[in-house]
C-alpha cells in the first residue's frame, strides 16, 4: 500500500506499508524416499513501513531521507515429520519455536550538481536490530558528463544479517555478526552513434565476516571466519533502430576465497544477447541467447566423478502478434537448441537437470481499466 503527498513545490512525502510472507507451508513435501515422504514446515513473515522524504533545496542540491520500521517473525528452525510409506502423506508438523526481530532504520542521501556536468552523491544508513544490534553503511558516487559520454565512480557498503537458524543450527553460535560487503565500481558510457551505446564497467567487491559452516568434533556450527574477493569486468552494448532493438553483454568474474581458490557455483565467463525485429506494428520476433561457462559444484558429482558443471548455451525465442489493443498472441520457445544443461547443488541430488525444449502458446486479453 502506497501513499504519496506533494507537501510543497520542493517537498514530497511518500509512505509504503508492506508485508512479505515467505512461509514454507506445513503441507509441503520436502522430498520422497523409498520408504517415506518427508514434510517440512518453516513460518516466516515480515511486516514493515517505509517513509521517504524528498526535498529539493536548490536547483542543484537535493536531499532524500527516510525511516524504516520492520517486524519479522522467523522459525528458529523447521519442524519435520515423515510417513511410513512413500505413498502416504506425512503428519502435519507442529509450529516450530519462533524468533522475533524488530528493525529500525534511518538514512540520508544528499545530491549535488556542479558546473552542469559534475554530479556528486552520498549516503549514510543506520540500522538498529534487536538481534544483531547496530550497523552503519555509507555510500558515495561521482559522475561526469562529457557531451554524450559519461564517467562514473561509486563506492558502497552493505550487509547481510544472520538468520535465526544461523544462530541455533548445529551446536549453535550466539556470537554471529552480519556479513559486510564493500563495493567499488567504475564505468564509462560511450555514445558511439545515434543508434549504438556501449557501457564498460569494472568492479571490485570484498565480503568480510563471511558466514560459513565450521565442523566441531562430530557436529557443526555457523561462524564468521571467511573473506571473499570478487574482481570483474563487464561490457554492455545496445543497438537500436526503428525495426531492430538488440543488446549484448559479456562479464568476466574472478571470485576467490581467502585461500585464493575459486568460489563454487560462480562462472568466470557469462554472456547474454537479445535481438528483437519488428516486422510491422503487429508482428515482432525476439531471440535471446544465454551462455554460462563452467563452474565448480560444491560437492562431487557422482555420475561424472568430478566437481565441474559443464558450460552451456541456451537459446529462447518468442513470436508475438498484436491483433488489437486488447488481444495479443504469443508463441514462446524455451531452450530451442534442446541443450542438456545443469544447475549446481549443495545437497542431493548433486546437480539439477534443467528443462529441455519447451513450446508455449498464450493469448492475452487486456480489459479496460
Amino acid at each position: 500500500m502506497l501513499t504519496n503527498h506533494q507537501l510543497t513545490d520542493k517537498l514530497n512525502l511518500s509512505a509504503t506499508l508492506y508485508n512479505r510472507n515467505a512461509t514454507v507451508l506445513k503441507n509441503t513435501v520436502y522430498y520422497v524416499v523409498d520408504t517415506a515422504q518427508i514434510s517440512f514446515y518453516r513460518p516466516n513473515n515480515l511486516t514493515g513501513i517505509e517513509s521517504i522524504l524528498n526535498y529539493n533545496l536548490l536547483a542543484n542540491v537535493s536531499l532524500t531521507s527516510g525511516l524504516v520500521f520492520e517486524y519479522e517473525q522467523l522459525a528458529e528452525g523447521p519442524t519435520i515429520t515423515q510417513s511410513n510409506s512413500s505413498l502416504l502423506k506425512p503428519p502435519t508438523p507442529e509450529k516450530p519455536t519462533m524468533d522475533n526481530n524488530f528493525l529500525a532504520s534511518v538514512f540520508i542521501e544528499p545530491r549535488f550538481i556542479l558546473f552542469d556536468h559534475l554530479y556528486l552523491s552520498g549516503g549514510l544508513r543506520f540500522d538498529q536490530s534487536t538481534v544483531y544490534n547496530q550497523v552503519i553503511t555509507p555510500r558515495a558516487g561521482i559522475r561526469y558528463n562529457a557531451g554524450k559520454h559519461s564517467v562514473r565512480i561509486s563506492y558502497a557498503e552493505a550487509y547481510r544479517a544472520p538468520k535465526p537458524w544461523d544462530y541455533s543450527d548445529g551446536i549453535g553460535n550466539t556470537d554471529l555478526i552480519p556479513e559486510r560487503m564493500k563495493s567499488l565500481e567504475a564505468s564509462i558510457m560511450l555514445m558511439v552513434s545515434k543508434s549504438m551505446k556501449i557501457d564498460l564497467t569494472a568492479y571490485q567487491n570484498r565480503l568480510e565476516n563471511g558466514i560459513i559452516k565450521e565442523l566441531v568434533n562430530d557436529d557443526y556450527r555457523w561462524t564468521n571466519s571467511s573473506e571473499f574477493n570478487t574482481n570483474g569486468f563487464e561490457v554492455y552494448a545496445r543497438y537500436s533502430t526503428r525495426k531492430i532493438k538488440s543488446t549484448i553483454n559479456y562479464t568476466l568474474t574472478n571470485s576467490l576465497d581467502e585461500n585464493e581458490q575459486f568460489l563454487p557455483e560462480i562462472s568466470k565467463h557469462t554472456a547474454n544477447a537479445s535481438l528483437t525485429y519488428l516486422f510491422s506494428k503487429s508482428w515482432k520476433l525476439n531471440l535471446r541467447a544465454n551462455y554460462v561457462g563452467k563452474r565448480k559444484n560444491p560437492s562431487l558429482i557422482e555420475t561424472t566423478n568430478n566437481y565441474v558443471i559443464d558450460p552451456f548455451l541456451i537459446l529462447n525465442g518468442a513470436l508475438t502478434w498484436i491483433y488489437s489493443e486488447k488481444i495479443t498472441c504469443q508463441l514462446t520457445g524455451k531452450n530451442l537448441l534442446n541443450s542438456e544443461y545443469y544447475h549446481s547443488s549443495n545437497r542431493s541430488p548433486n546437480r539439477y537437470r534443467q528443462a529441455q525444449r519447451t513450446m508455449l502458446f498464450s493469448v492475452v486479453y487486456h480489459f479496460d481499466h
